[in-house]
């Protein structure tokens, strides 16, 4: 693993010229680049929260069905069990 980073991050970085080497330097990102970088991160936290805690409290009669129908299902499968232990 550390071999496949090294060998794309900075074998790709060494320039060869005559028997001298160097490393380019890094992309900083300014400008545009730093906004769009920032602005996705913040666009997929965003994104997480509304879909795991706003839109349940909009919208909570699909999760008061799923808890209905998973409490119909384990108190049917322990009157099951209590048939059996008999």
């Amino acid at each position: 693993m550390v071999a496949i980073w090294w060998r794309i991050n900075v074998a790709s970085n060494i320039k060869f010229n005559s028997d001298t080497y160097y490393v380019k330097e890094t992309m900083r990102l300014t400008g545009w680049r730093y906004v769009t970088f920032i602005g996705t991160i913040v666009g997929f936290i965003g994104t997480f929260c509304y879909l795991t805690m706003i839109s349940p409290m909009i919208n909570p009669e699909p999760y008061k069905q799923i808890r209905e129908r998973v409490a119909t299902e384990s108190a049917n499968k322990r009157n099951i069990r209590k048939d059996t232990n008999i």
